[in-house]
């Protein structure tokens, strides 16, 4: 496998995850990321990153907005 076929492989793998931890906790993946795309920019995350735990497909906000 050449170096650039590994790391396409390696970003696949990582959507994939993420998409399984959406859907296991019941979110449309796209709903999700539009809600973050239009939420995280105007906040405080650079200072704050504990701020991000916010935006965790369990957090019951997440789950209003997403479902």
């Amino acid at each position: 496998m050449s170096w650039s076929n590994y790391l396409i492989n390696k970003e696949v793998w990582k959507y994939t995850q993420l998409l399984t931890a959406y859907k296991t906790n019941g979110l449309n993946p796209t709903k999700y990321i539009e809600y973050i795309l239009k939420d995280i920019p105007g906040s405080a995350f650079m200072e704050y990153p504990e701020f991000l735990e916010e935006y965790t497909p369990w957090d019951p906000l997440v789950q209003k907005f997403c479902k």
